[in-house]
This record gives C-alpha cells, sequence and structure tokens, in this order.
C-alpha cells in the first residue's frame, strides 16, 4: 500500500471506492482503518472492497450479514468497521433503486472533473493512487 493511500485510510470516517476495480480496499487495510470507520462503494463493480477476503482474515472476531444494508466487522482488538450496501453502488443501492438516473451521472461526471482540474492546477497531487477530494469541492 502507498503511503499516501495509509495516510488517507487511517484518517477517514468514511472510506468511499470510486475505481471499478478489484481489491481496492483488501485484509491488509484493517490495520489502518479505524474504529467505526464506514466503507462504501460508488465505483461501477462490487469488487473494490473485497468482502470475503476481509470476512476471513483472522483479525475478524465476526462478520455479520446486512441489517438494513450495513454490515459489520467486529475485530478481535475491539474495532467495528461498517460495510454498506454489501460494497454495491451506494448512491444506486437501497430498496427503491432507480438505475443511474441522470442526477446520479450528473454528481459522478462533475466530481470527476473537478477532482481532474484539481490535479491539473497542482493543488492534488497526481503522484497518490488515492486522490483526495478537495474540501472545496
Amino acid at each position: 500500500m502507498l503511503q499516501e493511500q495509509s495516510s488517507a485510510l487511517d484518517s477517514a470516517d468514511i472510506d468511499a471506492t470510486v475505481e471499478a476495480t478489484g481489491d481496492v480496499v483488501t485484509a491488509t487495510d484493517f490495520p489502518v482503518l479505524s474504529d467505526s470507520v464506514i466503507l462504501i462503494n460508488v465505483g461501477n463493480l462490487p469488487l473494490e472492497i473485497n468482502i470475503s477476503g476481509m470476512a476471513l482474515d483472522p483479525p475478524v472476531a465476526s462478520f455479520g450479514a446486512p441489517d438494513a444494508g450495513i454490515s459489520t466487522f467486529a475485530m478481535h482488538d475491539g474495532r467495528r468497521i461498517h460495510l454498506l450496501s454489501d460494497a454495491h453502488m451506494f448512491n444506486l443501492a437501497g430498496p427503491r433503486t432507480q438505475g443511474k438516473s441522470i442526477e446520479s451521472m450528473d454528481r459522478g461526471f462533475t466530481l470527476h472533473a473537478r477532482c481532474l482540474e484539481a490535479m491539473a492546477n497542482g493543488s492534488t497531487r497526481h503522484e497518490s493512487c488515492v486522490v483526495p477530494v478537495p474540501r472545496g469541492i
């Protein structure tokens, strides 16, 4: 894991994956995830958070089935790590999903464009695999 990613994960209350690729967050990230952190995926596929590998990792005391869309990794050290929507696209998951609404597409494209703008103007470093969304956005 890159240092920037470790720093981003250990300081966050909510970790959102947006890569549409596998294994963005895995069991190797457990040591840096804070107590009561919330993991969500807004990428295209439910592959970004490796649920099966994380659930079987020795530091996990238990992993419960979703209750109201929330699953929890209870760690042996007492921490609880929450996963929303079983790692399916959080912005589209729920009892009355609407598919990819134009509003969700607008938000996604706008967020991507603004992040690219921040990288282009130098307010965010592109060397990091985790590019934080600037507070102004």
